[in-house]
């Protein structure tokens, strides 16, 4: 599964979920690929379709994208897990 494909299946468990989803630009999107909704809730996630491990990187990213998108909370799925240094970041 490529990253685009890992985005959208995201989405649509979301979508099942009963969560209204948005689609941010393939670039600039400020590194948020999805935006979620439900009730007062926007969560603005980032999307790591990677082999290894995801660092410190990812956190920062979603962390300003959050800002950026105005979202009330920030989240990274990643399908390979987290590295020990981006859990205590993301803590």
């Amino acid at each position: 599964m490529d990253g685009v494909n890992y985005e959208q299946y995201c989405k649509n468990i979301l979508v099942d979920a009963g969560w209204e989803v948005e689609d941010t630009l393939t670039s600039g999107d400020q590194e948020v690929d999805l935006i979620a909704s439900i009730e007062d809730v926007r969560v603005c996630i980032q999307c790591k379709c990677f082999v290894k491990t995801v660092g410190n990187k990812a956190v920062h990213e979603v962390a300003a994208g959050m800002i950026h998108g105005k979202g009330t909370h920030a989240v990274v799925v990643a399908k390979s897990g987290f590295t020990k240094s981006a859990k205590s970041l993301a803590t």
